[in-house]
Formats: C-alpha cells, sequence, structure tokens
C-alpha cells in the first residue's frame, strides 16, 4: 500500500531510520510526501530555529544517518513520490468537508485521494482525522522511527 508521510517520517525514511516495513515502501517506490512537508524538513535543516522538533530531531540521528540525510536532502530520491501541483490543487479546491482543513491538511488529503494511499503522520492532527474519517481516508499516527 503507498502512503502519504509527514516531514518527520520522511526525515527518518532518508536517514535511512524508518522501521523495516516503511522504509522497504520507500525503497519501493511506495511513499509519496507532500511539497510542503518536504520544504519544511528541508528547511528545518538548513535553518534550525524554523523547525525545532525536525532539527532537534536530525540532530539525535547518528553521524552516518545525518549525513546520508543531508545528502539526500538535496535532491529528493525518485523513489520518493511527490504530486505535481498541477494535479494536486484542483482536488484540494475541491475537498467538501463538514470543517473546513488548513493547507497542511488539504496537501495530504488530496495526495492520498489522488494515489489511493494511505497517510502516516506522526502528530496528532484533529482536523486531518476528522477529515480522513469523512473521506474513507486511512490515517495512521505512528512514531517516524517505527
Amino acid at each position: 500500500m503507498t502512503t502519504v508521510v509527514d516531514d518527520a517520517t520522511l526525515l527518518a525514511v532518508l536517514a535511512g531510520q524508518a522501521g523495516p516495513g516503511l522504509q522497504r515502501a520507500a525503497n519501493n517506490g511506495e511513499v509519496l510526501t507532500t511539497t510542503s512537508w518536504y520544504y519544511r524538513l528541508n528547511r528545518a535543516l538548513r535553518d534550525p530555529g524554523s523547525q525545532r522538533h525536525l532539527s532537534s530531531m536530525a540532530a539525535g540521528l547518528p553521524e552516518e544517518a545525518r549525513a546520508a540525510l543531508f545528502t539526500v536532502i538535496e535532491d529528493l530520491p525518485p523513489e520518493i513520490g511527490l504530486v505535481h501541483p498541477r494535479r494536486l490543487v484542483p482536488v484540494m479546491a475541491s475537498l467538501r468537508l463538514s470543517k473546513p482543513v488548513n493547507f497542511l491538511a488539504a496537501e495530504a488529503l488530496g495526495v492520498a485521494l489522488l494515489t489511493d494511499a494511505d497517510i502516516r503522520i506522526s502528530t496528532e492532527s484533529p482536523g486531518l482525522t476528522l477529515a480522513c474519517d469523512e473521506l474513507d481516508v486511512y490515517l495512521e499516527l505512528r512514531s517516524p522511527f517505527d
């Protein structure tokens, strides 16, 4: 099954520190992320003050994993999917939910709907949880390193 991952989980995948199932899925091209989550991770690694949680996660990685992360963050591996905004934005704009969601949630939902993927996040998001329930998108809340 294809999975859309958040920025923290993307960090674990790119550093080779995700759980074996997710790491295998990433190697097989079954992991996607959003432009926003990719941007947030990239920004956190370049400017540690911008996303303290992400930069502290990166700092806590073993030296070899941290070096690998900084190598691949510049050019996202082709096995990690990103949906082009020309396809994604119309889907995001057409979401009809009982409660509006923020841009990050709309983007994750749009990617999941376009690719028939699950969503995996590492931090609870009540708005995304409700929207996933309404749209019948499987959402998993799990540590990025599991």
